[in-house]
Protein backbone atom coordinates (compact mmCIF):
# COMPACT_ATOMS: atom_id res chain seq x y z
CA UNK A 1 0.00 0.00 0.00
CA UNK A 2 1.37 3.34 -1.24
CA UNK A 3 1.55 5.97 1.53
CA UNK A 4 2.60 9.71 1.01
CA UNK A 5 6.94 9.55 1.95
CA UNK A 6 6.05 11.65 5.29
CA UNK A 7 4.84 8.92 7.02
CA UNK A 8 7.77 7.51 7.02
CA UNK A 9 8.23 10.38 9.58
CA UNK A 10 5.81 9.11 11.95
CA UNK A 11 6.13 5.70 12.38
CA UNK A 12 8.24 3.65 14.66
CA UNK A 13 10.47 0.74 12.60
CA UNK A 14 8.91 1.96 9.18
CA UNK A 15 7.60 -0.54 6.53
CA UNK A 16 6.78 0.65 2.93
CA UNK A 17 5.55 -2.99 2.61
CA UNK A 18 2.02 -2.39 4.46
CA UNK A 19 0.09 -5.19 2.96
CA UNK A 20 -4.23 -4.56 3.06
CA UNK A 21 -6.11 -7.98 3.21
CA UNK A 22 -7.98 -9.50 0.80
CA UNK A 23 -11.40 -8.27 0.08
CA UNK A 24 -13.00 -4.74 -0.32
CA UNK A 25 -12.92 -3.71 3.12
CA UNK A 26 -10.30 -2.09 5.15
CA UNK A 27 -11.30 -2.06 9.16
CA UNK A 28 -8.17 0.44 10.81
CA UNK A 29 -8.41 0.80 14.79
CA UNK A 30 -7.00 2.92 17.50
CA UNK A 31 -8.23 1.98 21.54
CA UNK A 32 -7.46 5.33 23.75
CA UNK A 33 -8.09 5.91 27.44
CA UNK A 34 -8.44 9.40 28.18
CA UNK A 35 -8.67 12.29 30.96
CA UNK A 36 -9.67 15.92 30.84
CA UNK A 37 -7.17 17.09 28.02
CA UNK A 38 -6.79 16.46 24.58
CA UNK A 39 -3.23 16.00 23.35
CA UNK A 40 -1.70 17.16 20.09
CA UNK A 41 0.08 14.10 19.52
CA UNK A 42 -3.80 12.71 18.94
CA UNK A 43 -3.45 14.36 15.21
CA UNK A 44 -0.69 12.40 14.51
CA UNK A 45 -2.70 9.42 14.83
CA UNK A 46 -5.88 10.69 13.50
CA UNK A 47 -3.99 12.20 10.35
CA UNK A 48 -1.95 8.90 10.21
CA UNK A 49 -5.39 6.65 10.02
CA UNK A 50 -6.56 9.03 7.44
CA UNK A 51 -3.44 9.09 5.29
CA UNK A 52 -4.09 4.94 5.52
CA UNK A 53 -7.56 5.39 4.92
CA UNK A 54 -6.60 6.99 1.50
CA UNK A 55 -4.40 4.52 0.02
CA UNK A 56 -6.78 2.19 0.72
CA UNK A 57 -9.11 4.20 -1.46
CA UNK A 58 -6.69 4.73 -3.98
CA UNK A 59 -6.58 0.83 -4.24
CA UNK A 60 -9.84 0.35 -4.57
CA UNK A 61 -10.90 -0.21 -0.92
CA UNK A 62 -13.78 0.65 1.66
CA UNK A 63 -12.02 1.94 4.52
CA UNK A 64 -13.35 2.70 8.07
CA UNK A 65 -11.38 3.82 10.75
CA UNK A 66 -13.02 3.08 14.41
CA UNK A 67 -12.22 5.32 17.62
CA UNK A 68 -12.72 3.04 20.41
CA UNK A 69 -12.88 5.23 23.95
CA UNK A 70 -11.86 2.86 26.65
CA UNK A 71 -13.95 4.01 29.24
CA UNK A 72 -14.60 0.78 30.88
CA UNK A 73 -10.81 -0.07 31.06
CA UNK A 74 -10.66 3.01 33.14
CA UNK A 75 -12.93 2.72 36.05
CA UNK A 76 -13.40 -1.37 35.61
CA UNK A 77 -10.06 -2.82 34.65
CA UNK A 78 -7.68 0.06 36.19
CA UNK A 79 -10.08 1.44 38.78
CA UNK A 80 -7.98 4.65 38.73
CA UNK A 81 -10.54 6.93 38.12
CA UNK A 82 -14.75 6.88 39.18
CA UNK A 83 -16.71 6.12 36.24
CA UNK A 84 -18.76 9.65 36.68
CA UNK A 85 -15.67 11.13 36.35
CA UNK A 86 -14.55 9.18 33.21
CA UNK A 87 -18.22 9.28 31.61
CA UNK A 88 -17.97 13.32 31.61
CA UNK A 89 -15.22 12.77 29.98
CA UNK A 90 -16.17 10.64 26.93
CA UNK A 91 -18.06 13.18 25.27
CA UNK A 92 -15.10 16.10 25.22
CA UNK A 93 -12.75 13.25 23.80
CA UNK A 94 -15.48 12.41 21.49
CA UNK A 95 -15.47 15.85 20.31
CA UNK A 96 -12.08 16.45 19.50
CA UNK A 97 -11.79 13.41 17.38
CA UNK A 98 -14.79 14.23 15.64
CA UNK A 99 -13.13 18.11 14.92
CA UNK A 100 -10.26 16.55 13.86
CA UNK A 101 -11.92 14.98 11.26
CA UNK A 102 -14.09 17.69 10.30
CA UNK A 103 -11.15 19.66 9.88
CA UNK A 104 -9.09 17.39 8.11
CA UNK A 105 -11.08 15.29 6.19
CA UNK A 106 -10.99 12.04 8.10
CA UNK A 107 -14.26 9.98 8.62
CA UNK A 108 -14.16 8.46 12.32
CA UNK A 109 -16.49 5.84 13.39
CA UNK A 110 -16.78 6.01 17.91
CA UNK A 111 -16.75 2.84 19.77
CA UNK A 112 -17.69 2.73 23.31
CA UNK A 113 -16.00 -0.13 24.90
CA UNK A 114 -18.30 -0.89 28.08
CA UNK A 115 -21.15 -1.09 24.96
CA UNK A 116 -18.57 -3.58 23.29
CA UNK A 117 -17.79 -5.79 26.32
CA UNK A 118 -21.62 -6.66 26.88
CA UNK A 119 -21.44 -8.01 22.55
CA UNK A 120 -21.04 -12.00 21.83
CA UNK A 121 -18.68 -10.85 19.19
CA UNK A 122 -16.37 -9.73 22.08
CA UNK A 123 -16.89 -12.13 24.97
CA UNK A 124 -16.19 -15.18 22.47
CA UNK A 125 -12.75 -13.53 21.40
CA UNK A 126 -12.43 -12.76 25.08
CA UNK A 127 -12.78 -16.29 25.64
CA UNK A 128 -10.62 -17.35 23.07
CA UNK A 129 -7.87 -15.07 23.93
CA UNK A 130 -8.39 -16.50 27.80
CA UNK A 131 -8.26 -19.97 26.91
CA UNK A 132 -4.95 -19.51 24.39
CA UNK A 133 -3.20 -18.39 27.91
CA UNK A 134 -4.31 -21.85 28.94
CA UNK A 135 -2.78 -23.64 26.42
CA UNK A 136 0.35 -21.39 25.62
CA UNK A 137 2.03 -20.13 28.47
CA UNK A 138 4.35 -18.23 26.09
CA UNK A 139 1.36 -16.00 24.97
CA UNK A 140 0.39 -15.03 28.37
CA UNK A 141 3.94 -14.16 29.26
CA UNK A 142 4.31 -12.23 26.03
CA UNK A 143 1.04 -10.47 27.24
CA UNK A 144 2.44 -9.82 30.60
CA UNK A 145 5.05 -7.51 29.18
CA UNK A 146 2.85 -5.29 28.27
CA UNK A 147 1.86 -4.64 32.12
CA UNK A 148 3.72 -2.72 34.11
CA UNK A 149 6.59 -5.05 35.93
CA UNK A 150 5.15 -4.18 39.96
CA UNK A 151 1.74 -5.69 38.80
CA UNK A 152 2.44 -8.65 36.72
CA UNK A 153 2.51 -10.88 39.63
CA UNK A 154 -1.10 -10.06 40.37
CA UNK A 155 -3.70 -12.99 40.07
CA UNK A 156 -5.49 -10.82 37.12
CA UNK A 157 -2.48 -9.09 35.73
CA UNK A 158 -3.11 -11.02 32.50
CA UNK A 159 -6.63 -9.41 32.07
CA UNK A 160 -5.99 -6.44 30.59
CA UNK A 161 -4.04 -7.37 27.39
CA UNK A 162 -6.56 -10.04 27.11
CA UNK A 163 -9.32 -7.66 27.11
CA UNK A 164 -7.08 -5.17 24.67
CA UNK A 165 -6.97 -7.80 22.45
CA UNK A 166 -10.42 -9.13 22.36
CA UNK A 167 -11.73 -5.55 22.18
CA UNK A 168 -9.36 -5.55 18.62
CA UNK A 169 -10.55 -8.57 17.50
CA UNK A 170 -13.98 -8.22 17.85
CA UNK A 171 -14.27 -4.98 15.43
CA UNK A 172 -12.40 -7.46 12.76
CA UNK A 173 -9.95 -4.78 12.45
CA UNK A 174 -7.15 -5.51 9.76
CA UNK A 175 -4.69 -2.53 10.80
CA UNK A 176 -4.56 -1.89 14.52
CA UNK A 177 -2.55 1.77 15.18
CA UNK A 178 -1.30 2.68 18.40
CA UNK A 179 2.21 3.86 20.42
CA UNK A 180 5.22 2.14 20.42
CA UNK A 181 4.33 0.21 24.09
CA UNK A 182 1.86 -1.75 21.99
CA UNK A 183 4.31 -3.86 20.47
CA UNK A 184 4.04 -6.42 23.40
CA UNK A 185 0.86 -7.27 22.30
CA UNK A 186 1.10 -6.74 18.84
CA UNK A 187 3.90 -8.91 18.95
CA UNK A 188 1.75 -11.64 20.97
CA UNK A 189 -1.04 -11.67 18.56
CA UNK A 190 1.04 -11.51 15.49
CA UNK A 191 2.44 -14.87 16.97
CA UNK A 192 -0.30 -16.58 18.89
CA UNK A 193 -3.61 -15.41 17.02
CA UNK A 194 -3.89 -18.20 14.43
CA UNK A 195 -3.26 -20.74 16.41
CA UNK A 196 -5.71 -19.99 18.51
CA UNK A 197 -8.35 -18.97 16.48
CA UNK A 198 -8.39 -15.39 15.48
CA UNK A 199 -8.03 -12.96 12.92
CA UNK A 200 -4.27 -12.15 12.41
CA UNK A 201 -4.01 -7.55 11.96
CA UNK A 202 -1.27 -5.37 11.40
CA UNK A 203 0.20 -3.38 14.50
CA UNK A 204 1.66 -0.26 13.68
CA UNK A 205 3.02 2.12 16.08
CA UNK A 206 3.69 5.59 15.74
CA UNK A 207 6.73 7.27 16.45
CA UNK A 208 6.91 8.64 20.44
CA UNK A 209 5.89 12.36 21.06
CA UNK A 210 8.24 13.79 23.89
CA UNK A 211 7.01 17.25 26.29
CA UNK A 212 7.86 20.53 25.59
CA UNK A 213 9.73 23.16 27.86
CA UNK A 214 12.08 22.04 30.18
CA UNK A 215 10.07 19.73 32.61
CA UNK A 216 11.60 18.61 35.53
CA UNK A 217 11.27 14.51 36.25
CA UNK A 218 11.80 11.82 38.47
CA UNK A 219 14.58 9.28 36.95
CA UNK A 220 11.74 7.00 36.69
CA UNK A 221 9.56 9.08 34.44
CA UNK A 222 12.51 10.21 32.32
CA UNK A 223 13.51 6.45 31.32
CA UNK A 224 9.51 5.84 30.46
CA UNK A 225 9.39 8.65 27.93
CA UNK A 226 12.81 7.49 26.63
CA UNK A 227 11.68 3.90 25.94
CA UNK A 228 7.71 4.59 25.40
CA UNK A 229 7.40 8.29 24.85
CA UNK A 230 4.85 10.39 26.42
CA UNK A 231 1.30 8.92 26.26
CA UNK A 232 -0.09 10.29 23.23
CA UNK A 233 -3.44 9.89 24.77
CA UNK A 234 -3.66 11.42 28.15
CA UNK A 235 -2.40 15.32 28.95
CA UNK A 236 -1.84 14.11 32.65
CA UNK A 237 0.36 11.43 31.76
CA UNK A 238 3.19 11.57 34.42
CA UNK A 239 2.37 15.05 35.64
CA UNK A 240 3.06 16.77 32.54
CA UNK A 241 0.28 18.70 31.30
CA UNK A 242 1.59 22.02 31.89
CA UNK A 243 4.35 20.58 29.06
CA UNK A 244 2.11 19.67 26.59
CA UNK A 245 -0.51 21.04 23.87
CA UNK A 246 -3.86 20.93 23.91
CA UNK A 247 -5.56 22.62 20.79
CA UNK A 248 -8.57 23.11 22.49
CA UNK A 249 -7.25 25.58 25.14
CA UNK A 250 -3.39 26.26 25.24
CA UNK A 251 -3.58 29.86 23.57
CA UNK A 252 -0.88 30.89 21.34
CA UNK A 253 1.68 32.54 23.90
CA UNK A 254 1.83 29.82 26.08
CA UNK A 255 2.34 27.56 22.67
CA UNK A 256 5.40 29.82 21.97
CA UNK A 257 7.04 30.12 25.52
CA UNK A 258 6.69 26.62 25.28
CA UNK A 259 8.25 26.01 21.98
CA UNK A 260 10.93 28.56 23.15
CA UNK A 261 12.03 26.73 26.17
CA UNK A 262 11.86 23.33 24.38
CA UNK A 263 15.65 22.20 24.48
CA UNK A 264 14.67 18.36 23.60
CA UNK A 265 14.94 18.85 19.81
CA UNK A 266 12.86 15.40 19.27
CA UNK A 267 9.67 17.11 20.77
CA UNK A 268 10.19 20.24 18.06
CA UNK A 269 10.79 17.30 15.02
CA UNK A 270 7.90 16.16 16.58
CA UNK A 271 5.45 18.65 15.80
CA UNK A 272 7.71 19.34 12.77
CA UNK A 273 5.69 15.87 11.40
CA UNK A 274 2.80 16.31 13.08
CA UNK A 275 2.12 19.68 11.06
CA UNK A 276 3.77 18.15 7.63
CA UNK A 277 0.71 15.51 7.97
CA UNK A 278 -1.92 18.35 8.24
CA UNK A 279 -0.70 20.47 5.41
CA UNK A 280 -0.79 16.98 3.23
CA UNK A 281 -4.44 16.83 4.91
CA UNK A 282 -5.01 20.17 3.86
CA UNK A 283 -3.99 20.33 0.20
CA UNK A 284 -0.96 22.31 0.98
CA UNK A 285 2.54 22.19 -0.53
CA UNK A 286 5.85 22.68 1.09
CA UNK A 287 8.24 21.59 4.28
CA UNK A 288 7.95 21.59 7.55
CA UNK A 289 11.34 23.07 9.08
CA UNK A 290 11.71 22.12 12.77
CA UNK A 291 12.53 25.88 13.69
CA UNK A 292 10.47 27.38 16.57
CA UNK A 293 9.49 30.39 14.60
CA UNK A 294 8.45 28.19 11.43
CA UNK A 295 6.57 25.91 13.73
CA UNK A 296 4.49 28.58 15.78
CA UNK A 297 3.44 29.82 12.07
CA UNK A 298 2.46 26.81 10.88
CA UNK A 299 0.67 25.55 14.12
CA UNK A 300 -1.43 28.89 14.42
CA UNK A 301 -2.42 27.94 10.64
CA UNK A 302 -2.84 24.47 10.16
CA UNK A 303 -4.24 23.28 13.75
CA UNK A 304 -4.82 26.39 16.53
CA UNK A 305 -6.67 28.06 14.41
CA UNK A 306 -8.97 25.31 13.03
CA UNK A 307 -9.83 24.06 16.93
CA UNK A 308 -10.40 27.53 18.44
CA UNK A 309 -13.02 28.48 16.07
CA UNK A 310 -16.59 28.94 17.51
Amino acid sequence: MKLPIEAENVVHNYSSNLALPEGSEVNILMGQTFDDGQPIDLIKYGLYMGLLADAAIAEGKDPSINIVLADSFIYELNQSVPKHVVEAAIDSRRDYMARMGEVYGVDFNFVLSSELNQTSEYEACLAKVIAGCEEFPDFSTALLQSVPEQYRDAPKAVEYPAAELATVTSLGTDVKVGPVYEFHYDNAAAEFFSQIGLKDYVGVQLTKGFPFGKPKMSRGNGESIEEFGILPYKIRSKSLQNYRIDPTKTPMDKVEALLRKTRDQRALDDLANILQLAAIKLGQDGQIIPERNFLLDAYEDLIHKRFQEE
